[in-house]
Formats: structure tokens, sequence, C-alpha cells
């Protein structure tokens, strides 16, 4: 199976005055294309900064990292951008919806900045695959938590990425819309999305074909199956 992103001895660096603290210490991973991959570990492990970097939102300090065969740290700021924004979505935990737009306007802001032209027969696809197509009009504070983040969910799919990178997806709902995202999410993987998320919930996680453990920066260890 070939792989979607492969990562090796990864560093992520910052500098506390004369101090040098490591957020990320030689990460080595791989990641095939069509796997559901679930990120644990405590608080401070390095499970954001990690998927930050996954994404192009930050860079690493050291090592390689490859991402749909592009080697990341060789790119310029603007190939860097169009990787980010053409073959990578994403979720977070805190929605990021735009107050002032509706649902359907919310779905299409990243096509406004990759400067495309909306497809509206995939919008349409993308609304009844979340389970939003009748809410389209609505403005974010006419939807319950479950409601938005199916939004930012169709947000992540509407520039038809390979990847999708979730930062605990669930983090702000209660069990049942916690399950109803998660088992979206599943759905999405079973036709052919690679995707990965940072999660604290071990029954979710458990869920996962793949699950890597953090800690102190390191992987830890990494559970198939």
């Amino acid at each position: 199976m070939d792989m979607i992103l492969q990562a090796g001895n990864l560093e992520k660096t910052y500098k506390r005055g004369a101090e040098v603290v490591y957020a990320l210490r030689g990460i080595n991973l791989e990641i095939n294309y069509g796997e559901l991959v679930a990120v644990l570990g405590p608080s401070g492990s390095g499970k954001t900064t990690l998927l930050q970097i996954m994404g192009c939102l930050d860079r690493p300090s050291g090592g390689e990292l490859i991402i749909d065969g592009s080697a990341v740290e060789t790119l310029s700021g603007s190939a860097l951008e169009s990787l980010r924004r053409d073959r990578i979505g994403f979720i977070f935990q805190q929605f990021q919806l735009v107050s002032s737009l509706n649902v359907q306007e919310n779905v299409l802001l990243p096509l406004l900045f990759s400067r495309r032209k909306p497809d509206y027969a995939y919008l349409d696809n993308v609304l009844q695959t979340v389970g939003m197509e009748h809410r389209r009009k609505h403005l974010p504070d006419q939807l319950s938590g479950g409601e938005m983040q199916r939004v930012a969910v169709a947000r992540a799919l509407i520039n038809r990425p390979g990847l999708i990178l979730a930062d605990e997806p669930t983090g702000n709902l209660d069990s049942e819309n916690s399950s109803r995202i998660f088992e979206l999410l599943k759905k999405l993987n079973q036709q052919g999305v690679t995707i990965v998320f940072v999660t604290h919930n071990h029954e979710l996680a458990d869920m996962a074909g793949k699950r890597i453990m953090i800690r102190d920066g390191s992987i830890e260890a990494v559970h198939a199956g």
C-alpha cells in the first residue's frame, strides 16, 4: 500500500530564553492511503504540534516530511500553501465557522481562497453526506454543536482532499453527537479518504485502524488493528 505521508526523524524545537524545548523529538511514522489513524497522548505530549506540521500549518525544525510525494522541506511558501489548500482538509475542535456566513457559504469558503469556481452538484453531495442539506441557509448561531461540526466536516471536504486532519473533532460534543461525527468520519474513510485524528477518547481511538501513542514529543507505541 502506498504512503500518503511519511515522517523521518521529525523534530520541532522552540527557544525559551536560553533553553531549547523539544515539542517533537525523532518522530518516525508512515501513514498509508485510506487509513484511519488515531493520535493519542497526555496534554502537552505534542499531538497538536504533530498534526499542525502534518498539515503544513507549521514547519518542522528538522527531519523529513513527505506528503503525497512532495518533500515538505524543499517546497517554497507558495507551493506549501498549494499543498495545504488543495490536498489537505482540516477539522478543528472549535468548529471555526464564520458567524456572518450561512452553512453553504461556510462550506464554500475554502474555494474562495483557492480561487476555484464552486461545483454546486458536488456541494449538494457534500451537504447530503453530512446531513446538512436542509440547513444550508442557516447561520451558525441557529445550529447545535453537532450540526456546526458537521458543517466543519463538509468544509474540509469541499476541496476534495485526499487527507483530512482532525484535532479533537468530538472534544466539544456530548457522547451522542461525538458518536455521530465519528460515524461520519468512518463513512468518509470507507469512501477512500485518509483521516488522522487527535483524541483523548480511547473508545473512539480503538475504532481506528492504527493508533499512535505520543508522550513527551516522541512516539511511544504504534498499534495496528
